[in-house]
Order: structure tokens, then sequence, then C-alpha cells
């Protein structure tokens, strides 16, 4: 499963978070859009655990207000929700 979240406090034009669990670590997408569309950039963490902390000190955001999304379909992008 994904996580996505939207920020309540948008941080240099930042307004919603994604993570995503691969098979070499955990993904973290930033996007400029609350819609669906390609992110503005990504990090790499070792854990979702690391990225959810990443995220609390970066961006305010709590562990309980993520929002779980399904994996892209094989051959998809993992930063686009459909």
């Amino acid at each position: 499963m994904r996580k996505t979240v939207n920020l309540t406090k948008p941080k240099n034009g930042i307004v919603r978070l994604m993570i995503y669990n691969g098979e070499f670590g955990t993904y973290l997408f930033g996007f400029e859009k609350l819609e669906d569309c390609d992110a503005e950039w990504d990090e790499w963490y070792e854990s979702e655990k690391d990225a959810i902390k990443s995220c609390e000190l970066e961006y305010g955001i709590e562990s309980g207000t993520w929002t779980e999304i399904p994996n892209p379909e094989v051959n998809c992008q993992h930063d686009r929700i459909n």
C-alpha cells in the first residue's frame, strides 16, 4: 500500500506527499498540486518508518494522518494515483 497526505500548511510549494514502499526501500514524493500529477521530487529512505519520521520533522505531519491508497498496477508510475 502507498500512503498520501495533503499538507495543511504548504511548504516550498509542496501541497501533497506520497509514500511508496518499493522493492529496494521507501520513496517519498512531493507534489505542487493536489490533483493527480507527476511528483516534483522524490527522496529514498531505508524504511517507511524513516520516511514518516522525516515528514513529521520537515512538514509537521503526524503519522496517523496518512491515507492508504492501492499500489500502482504493473508498469505504471509509482507517483501517480491513476
